[in-house]
């Protein structure tokens, strides 16, 4: 007779409403909140210089084509992932013997009967590739998945390197849309009939999505940030996507797992799936004590010997009697046994009927499955205020693992003696090694046309451990506005899902338009004024020092920040250096430069007076900054100062200038190396 009903009611219930775990606009809300609580995201997008409010044009071809920000492409990408005939795969029943990422999707009773094509669990659905679509009363296949975590990563590889700025756009929207369906399959597991194989097709039986989607989604802080980063996850022991659905902690007929996991023992974080299996029921898979071990709604745990159902005594005492408003406005006092031990404490995890409370069943007997419920206001509110900020904490988990992928580059820049060359310093920043894969480096010229560089070296040895690095040498493009460093490869330990695919990225500007070290190319150690020294500098005033590395300073320990060589801007007298380096009017540039005391004038070496060296930087005449030498190095630690400035170019020809304010005939000055002017953003 159940049967009858069913397959009658099922022919008019609302397609987008089967077997949703929350309402479309409830994925939404968390999808939205975990863009928010994720850095990571906009970190990528600052990276590859796209603005994360910018508006990218896309054809999802489920709605409307438009051009709509990353956020919105993400959240509407969860909020779609529940269109026909995706909503089939959603779900992971997590059983204690299951094989890790293998565990079933839905085999409820009904299934045959309305989706009778092939179904998988979510994590799968989301994860392998080619996978056709379930069809649903007798369609035909749908199409195979293009929004699984693979197809992902495609569309961010082609949003990074395809050559028209309209298509980047539209392949990087993509990529957010992909993982908003990804993100909809993880927060499913927030919802306990999807990991417990609960089916939940008719309206009145949707008692999670109908409170989330009527009430709970309109409450203050319904949903909100729950930031962490990656190094969180990986400080929990998180590695991998299947991490984030199931990590195998909670298994063979244990809550140890779950008291770990509420007590918060480091490493012992569970997957989602896990957590909400093991500690919530639904409607028809309830506590353990009324199936048996073979039926399809047997889970180990929730078990009513951790729950206040063993004390319930005569005149309830030791359980929880809480008031209750139903939505027909009446109310009334409710009976409810709280979930005490094996995991984390619920207060209201179900509610016991009328007839449950006057006539108390026994522990293992079959009548109390009949007899409570978690279709009641106050269990369904804790339901929502623990599980949907959950959902929202692990979304962001995986939009941290997703863009865990940095890179920092420095530009050693254009040599003064191999300007046909440039130099960069590539750094892992992520805090995983990268391993295997391939290094890409583009430029964009000024229409934002990119076309890949395949005439580089690099001395990258296949593996690149967290801040370490290694360079690359390249050939500068003379219209390049700027350049684009993509890697291709894995990121921490091996993950059949991400293996090989995982991607960073870094553009930057350059190489340099002008850098200059004051590597000697004449031999003058000592010039003055009138001299032109150092690949093109030019002495104004008085006289400087070029001190090389091993014959600089007491007992021979000056270094150079760079190079063999550095420049003192005082010699026999203060000294004024300029040079005039190529650029463009109207275009901002910055200039860098390390600069230190010569620690002579602090210990009064040679017989000079003890003084405080100081000396000004000039942009085409006009005093920019002024450097003041008050700190207390030594010739074994310089103590080198970094300094930057920036400024709009008014013409083809910046001259730059240092000039030496030292008063009177000191010998010992300031110190300036690696000099370095670059167009900036």
């Amino acid at each position: 007779m159940r049967m009858k009903i069913y397959i009658v009611l099922s022919g008019v219930c609302a397609v987008p409403l089967f077997c949703s775990a929350h309402d479309q606009p409830v994925h939404e809300a968390i999808a939205q909140s975990a863009f928010l609580s994720s850095t990571s995201p906009n970190q990528f997008l600052n990276n590859i210089t796209v603005n994360p409010n910018a508006t990218l044009f896309f054809d999802p071809h489920d709605f409307a084509a438009g051009s709509f920000t990353p956020i919105y492409w993400l959240t509407n990408g969860a909020f779609h992932e529940d269109d026909p005939y995706r909503f089939g795969d959603h779900f992971y029943t997590l059983t204690p013997t299951r094989t890790l990422g293998q565990a079933k999707g839905l085999t409820d009773w009904h299934e045959s009967l309305i989706v009778p094509g092939s179904t998988t669990n979510s994590y799968a659905w989301g994860t392998v590739p080619g996978l056709p679509s379930p069809f649903l009363l007798g369609n035909p296949p749908t199409p195979t998945n293009t929004e699984t975590w693979e197809c992902g990563r495609a569309y961010e590889l082609a949003g990074l390197t395809n050559a028209l700025q309209p298509d980047r756009d539209s392949y990087l929207a993509h990529m957010f849309y992909t993982l908003g369906h990804i993100l909809h399959l993880n927060q499913d597991l927030s919802q306990p009939d999807h990991v417990r194989n609960d089916e939940h097709l008719i309206s009145w039986h949707r008692y999670i999505e109908n409170f989330g989607s009527k009430t709970y989604r309109y409450e203050q802080n319904a949903f909100p940030l729950e930031p962490h980063g990656w190094t969180y996850w990986q400080s929990e022991g998180f590695s991998k996507v299947l991490d984030f659905w199931d990590r195998g902690l909670y298994a063979n007929n244990s809550s140890q797992g779950l008291k770990d996991d509420a007590n918060g023992v480091n490493g012992k974080k569970l997957g989602l799936a896990e957590f909400s299996n093991g500690n919530f029921i639904g409607e028809d898979a309830i506590y353990s004590e009324y199936f048996s071990s073979g039926n399809i709604h047997y889970f180990p745990f929730p078990s009513l010997k951790d729950t206040t159902q063993p004390q319930i005594q005569p005149g309830l005492s030791g359980t929880v009697i809480d008031s209750v408003t139903l939505a027909n406005g009446k109310s009334g006092d409710v009976v409810y046994l709280s979930k005490t031990n094996g995991g984390i404490n619920v207060t209201h995890h179900s509610a016991l009927h009328y007839f449950a409370v006057l006539h108390t069943p026994r522990i293992n007997a079959p009548s109390m499955k009949v007899q409570l419920t978690i279709n009641d206001p106050n269990v369904l509110q804790e339901y929502h205020s623990i599980l949907i900020p959950k959902a929202i904490e692990y979304s962001t988990g995986i939009l941290d693992y997703f863009f865990r992928g940095t890179m920092s580059i420095q530009i050693s820049g254009i040599s003064s003696d191999n300007p046909e060359q440039a130099t960069n310093v590539i750094i892992n920043t992520s805090s995983q090694p990268f391993s295997g894969g391939t290094f890409h480096l583009f430029y964009d010229d000024t229409n934002g046309v990119r076309t890949e560089i395949t005439d580089f070296s690099s001395d990258y040895s296949g593996s690149l451990a967290t801040n370490d690095s290694f360079t690359i040498i390249f050939s500068p493009v003379a219209d390049a506005a700027k350049y684009l460093l993509v890697y291709q490869g894995s990121i921490g330990t091996t993950d059949p899902v991400d293996s090989g695919i995982a991607i960073a990225a870094q553009t930057f500007i350059g190489p340099s338009y002008w850098h200059n070290s004051f590597e000697s190319d004449s031999g003058n150690l000592s010039p003055q004024a009138g001299d032109v020294f150092c690949g093109g500098w030019h002495v104004d005033a008085g006289d400087v020092d070029v001190g090389a590395n091993g014959t600089w300073g007491e007992n021979h320990e000056g270094t150079a920040y760079e190079g063999d060589y550095l420049l003192d801007l005082d010699g026999d007298q203060p000294g004024t250096i300029s040079t005039n380096i190529p650029t463009t009017a109207g275009k901002t540039y910055q200039l860098t430069f390390v600069w230190c005391r010569n620690p002579d004038s602090i210990t009064g070496a040679l017989g000079q007076p003890v003084h405080i060296p100081s000396a000004q930087v000039l942009i085409n005449g006009n005093a920019v900054m002024s450097l003041v030498g008050n700190m207390n190095n030594s010739w074994a630690n310089l103590d080198w100062q970094p300094a930057t400035y920036a400024f709009t170019a008014a013409s083809s020809s910046t001259t730059l200038t240092f000039k030496s304010t030292t008063a009177g005939t000191t010998f010992s000055g300031i110190q300036l190396d690696a000099m370095d002017l670059q167009e900036a953003f």
